[in-house]
């Protein structure tokens, strides 16, 4: 991927180039992002479904509603990312992917609060730990946001 003001070229993976003036809702399904610095973009609402996103630069991207079915993300980085509504492939392209302490936290409770035996190995504790923890993220950020639209107005 490369940008030229607001354009931003996308190359696919059968090697064609398509040009986004708005990655928002775009089908970006199959494109070559390995590396891209992706950093703060909107990808809300975006197919990237068996996109390759290995090593790219996704801190503090929008990537709410986003489909990232089959998409590559070794080594990429999603510090800070947006991920709400968003589906994370279970795979292992999605080993070593770098995650801020809201999404690893985010991402334990939800798989901890669908396993079989709700928390398995955690103690009341622990468990209550990750409930505050996420709690206290997700409401701190809602904040965040509305402070930011507010400053806006």
């Amino acid at each position: 991927m490369r940008s030229e003001g607001t354009t931003h070229i996308i190359t696919f993976k059968d090697g064609t180039e398509r040009v986004f003036s708005e990655l928002s809702y775009a089908n970006l399904s199959g494109a070559d992002l390995s590396g891209a610095d992706l950093r703060r973009a909107n990808l809300s609402d975006a197919d990237l479904s068996g996109a390759d996103l290995s090593g790219a630069d996704l801190r503090r991207a929008n990537l709410s509603d986003a489909d990232l079915s089959g998409a590559d993300l070794r080594r990429a980085n999603l510090s800070g990312a947006n991920l709400d509504f968003t589906n994370i492939p279970i795979w292992c392209k999605s080993l070593n992917v770098a995650l801020d302490d809201q999404l690893t936290v985010m991402i334990i409770s939800h798989a901890c609060a669908n396993a079989s035996d709700g928390w398995p190995g955690l103690t009341e504790d622990q468990k209550k730990w990750l409930i505050s923890v996420r709690h206290r993220t997700y409401h701190d950020e809602k904040k965040s946001i509305a402070k930011s639209l507010r400053a806006k107005e």
